[in-house]
This record gives structure tokens, sequence and C-alpha cells, in this order.
């Protein structure tokens, strides 16, 4: 085991396990952004996406677990190579960097090293807040306390604060891995003069999509939920004014059972009420008188 811990402290072991690491991650953000658009989809199939996906309780611990893990050793070996081998890299990957043309990170004297340093930095910090809110729910006390996962989301993105804060980290998270998807290749010793450009402008598309896909659901959505009772108000309207015009082309009522139609029921059943009633008992035929009896003397 001697041999496995050298090459993990080596700066090449360390730099193999940040693009293993990194590319996990980056599978990661596609499941995941895939699941966070389903919001648009509606309440009824977003909340039914969450129920399933938490109704595996042991897959998913597994699945968490790996994912935290791949979150730590990235975030460790990437402090461990910036405070440990600064120089070596910017003689190695900047210098190299600096030879492809078209270069986006000479902004401010930025380079690639030091720009992932602090988008990275804003990542970790947005990261802490995201899982505070929808992990852990810290920051909302018992708002968030046995609402449905929809709901939570209407919530915590109903807060302008939040908005700006979502915002801000998917843009950077965006301009975090279309560096690090080309890098993590190189980093597994990928790279090849015929497609190492073609990697990296895949991983500015990547970053591209990262960025407005994330960036996207905290501007619209709350829209979207603004929309919501008005057209529904609306819906509600219609129904209302369909349901009090009558239907002309209905056929009429059947008639009553006088032979008269129901706006004539009426005044017939007060005429009715005025009239007696006919005797139905039958006449009593009248008692004959007893004839008279002579008597005889």
């Amino acid at each position: 085991m001697n041999w496995l811990s050298a090459v993990l402290k080596s700066s090449v072991g360390r730099k193999f396990l940040m693009g293993i690491t990194g590319l996990f991650l980056c599978f990661f953000l596609v499941v995941h952004l895939a699941g966070n658009l389903l919001l648009f989809a509606g309440q009824e199939i977003y909340d039914e996406y969450a129920h399933k996906l938490h109704s595996n309780g042991e897959l998913l611990i597994v699945a968490e677990i790996l994912l935290f893990s791949a979150f730590a050793v990235h975030i460790l070996y990437a402090i461990s190579l910036t405070l440990t081998n600064k120089e070596a890299r910017e003689q190695g990957y900047a210098v190299q960097r600096s030879k492809v043309p078209g270069r986006a990170f000479n902004i401010l004297g930025l380079t690639p090293d030091n720009t992932m340093v602090i988008t990275g930095l804003v990542v970790f910090l947005f990261l802490t807040v995201h899982l505070s809110d929808f992990k852990f729910e810290w920051a909302w006390g018992d708002q968030l306390e046995g609402i449905e996962p929809y709901a939570k989301a209407q919530l915590i993105l109903a807060d302008a604060g939040r908005v700006v804060i979502y915002v801000v980290g998917a843009l950077f998270l965006g301009i975090h891995v279309a560096h690090g998807f080309a890098s993590a290749f190189q980093s597994l010793g990928l790279n090849h003069p015929k497609y190492t450009p073609t990697i990296k402008s895949l991983s500015r598309v990547f970053g591209f999509v990262v960025a407005i896909g994330f960036g996207c659901i905290p501007v619209i959505f709350p829209k979207l939920m603004q929309a919501e009772p008005e057209h529904e108000y609306v819906e509600m309207m219609e129904i209302s004014e369909h349901t009090l015009v009558p239907d002309e082309s209905a056929s009429p009522a059947q008639d009553d059972a006088h032979g008269n139609s129901p706006e004539h029921a009426a005044p017939n059943a007060v005429e009715d009420a005025a009239t007696p009633a006919e005797s139905t008992t039958p006449p009593v035929p009248p008692t004959s008188q007893p004839a008279e009896t002579s008597t005889t003397n």
C-alpha cells in the first residue's frame, strides 16, 4: 500500500484524482439539471419525480455518499495543489494554455489556475447555501417542514436575495466547468493536438449550458408562479360565464302532466289552487218512503 500512498501524494496522482472526481461531478450536474428543469413541467410531474427519487432509500444513500466523497476529494486536492504546486502549475498548465489561440483568461491578468481557484471558492459558498436550503433547511426554520418539493422550490425562489445568489452561483459554476471539463481530460493524460481543441470547445459549450440552465430557473420559475393564479382566475371566470348563459339550442323541457310547458306551470298551479276540488265521493241514492198501510175495522 506504500506505492498507492506515494501515488496519491504525488502531484500526478492528485491531478488524476481531481480529473476523475471532476468528470463524475460534471455527470452529476447533467443529471441534476435535467431533474431541476422538470419544475417547468408542473407541480404534479416534479413532485412525482422527487418522490420516486427519494423512494429508493438505500440507493439514494449510496449515491449521496459517493457524491459527497467526490466533492470532498476534489476540493481537498484542489486546495493542496494550489498551496504546494502553484509554481509547477504556472510553468506547466498555464504555459501550455498560453500557446492556444483565443485564450479568454487574460482579463485582469487572470490565468486558468487562479480563475479556477476563485470560481471554485464561489461555487463552494454557493453549494453551502444550496444544501442549507434544499437538503438541510437550516435557514428556513419550520417554513419548509412537511411541504412538497415543488412548494419548497416556490417558497425559496420567491425570496429576491435567494434569486440573486442562485443566478450568481450558476454563472460561476458555468465558468468553472467551462475550463474544468477540458482540464479533467488533461489531468488524466488525454492530451492530443488533434482532439484537445475539440474537447476545449465542447468544454466551453458545456459551461454555457450549465450556466444558462441553472441560471434560468431562479429567474423564470418565480414569474411562472406569479402568472399561474391569474391564469386559474381567468379559467374560473370563463367556466362561470359558460354556466350562466342559457343554451338556446337545447330542447325545451318536457310538458307537465296537464300538458303545460314549464313557463305556464306556475300560473296554472295558482288557478288549480283557487278552484275547489271536485268531490270524489259517489252520490247517495234517494231512500224510498215506506208505503202507508190501511187498517180495516
